[in-house]
């Protein structure tokens, strides 16, 4: 399972604390499409 924070906050910090708590990845709003999809069928 692969978990991805999407998200409207966008500071390093917020990058930074999504990463600690587990998120493999971290997206910020609005969202780039491509981006999401290669992390799902990568």
């Amino acid at each position: 399972m692969r978990l991805a924070a999407v998200t409207g906050y966008g500071q390093d910090v917020d990058r930074e604390r999504a990463l600690a708590a587990g998120f493999d990845s971290f997206f910020v709003k609005p969202l780039d499409e491509a981006a999401l999809a290669g992390l799902l069928n990568g």
